[in-house]
């Protein structure tokens, strides 16, 4: 399941924006 981390850094990424 690598999306899952990868969708995971999105949301902080998203989130720290």
């Amino acid at each position: 399941m690598w999306y899952f981390s990868w969708i995971l850094g999105v949301l902080l990424a998203c989130s720290f924006a």
